[in-house]
């Protein structure tokens, strides 16, 4: 398995937090882009966002997915093993194998999650977490099996 795609319940919840529950990410930073990620509260005319930056440590990605509820709408996570500062940007699934993002996380339309992991057992604990949690889980075993051309 390469990765895995999933529907979640539309609604407000913990989905970021159950999804990474288990694992091991304590030597990653996290780049979230794209991001309509909200909280059930309101500054102004707008909803308040879940990350207050693009680029974040560990520590900052999931004290943000452990807050209680929030609403993915959509959203592109890619965690990284090296420094903030060394995001190499990918667009496709060869980019992706190629860089050094170790995950990505592609959520859209509120209920739609696909997952990629390069480390095969980092990816096992998230597929058992989307199947506990999500529905409709459906891995993806080979390159010739992403629906997607690009991952933006």
């Amino acid at each position: 398995m390469i990765g895995f795609e999933t529907e979640w319940e539309n609604k407000y919840d913990k989905v970021l937090y159950k999804l990474f529950e288990g694992t091991d990410t304590s030597q990653m930073c996290w780049r979230v882009y794209d991001e309509e990620i909200w909280l059930p509260k309101w500054e102004g005319n707008c909803l308040v966002d879940v990350f207050s930056k693009a680029k974040l440590n560990d520590l900052e990605f999931r004290t943000a997915i452990a807050q209680d509820n929030y609403y993915v709408y959509h959203g592109i996570l890619s965690g990284y093993f090296s420094h903030e500062d060394s995001f190499l940007p990918f667009h496709t699934y060869g980019d992706f194998l190629q860089g050094n993002c170790q995950i990505v996380v592609i959520w859209e339309d509120g209920v739609y999650c696909e997952v990629y992991a390069k480390d095969a057992n980092f990816l096992e604990i998230l597929a058992a977490n989307a199947e506990k949690h999500a529905r409709n889980f459906n891995p993806i075993l080979s390159e010739k099996e992403i629906m997607r051309i690009y991952f933006e």
